[in-house]
């Protein structure tokens, strides 16, 4: 993998904002857990803004992609959902005063396990 963490692509009708959470998340607490990315079908899931996403309504998901049963890249997706379960329609509650008010929060977790739901 570059140490550089450049992105090889992306798609180019997203706002300029969302490609850098996606880089901001991989930069920062989810790096460290990137350790344990180490087997095909290794997915981590995060929506969390102090782990580098943007707001709870944006649901990172990574994944190494291997060969011969190494990684050699990280994959990303950043998927913007309208409702997260806040306090007011569309997670966007001017009155919340705490950040679980505006939705459900993940931290980075492992969502599968080698293609199996862990």
């Amino acid at each position: 993998m570059p140490r550089n963490k450049v992105t090889v692509i992306g798609a180019g009708n997203l706002p300029s904002a969302m490609p850098r959470a996606a880089s901001t998340a991989y930069s920062r607490n989810i790096a460290a857990l990137l350790t344990y990315l180490v087997r095909d079908g290794d997915v981590i899931v995060t929506n969390d803004p102090y782990s580098g996403g943007q707001h709870l309504p944006d649901i990172l998901t990574f994944r190494p992609v291997c060969r011969d049963g190494q990684p050699i890249a990280i994959v990303g997706v950043l998927c913007h959902h309208i409702d997260i379960g806040g306090g007011a329609p569309g997670s966007y509650d001017p009155e919340a005063t705490e950040i679980y008010q505006e939705g459900l929060r993940i931290p980075p977790v492992k969502l599968f396990m080698e293609y199996t739901p862990g």
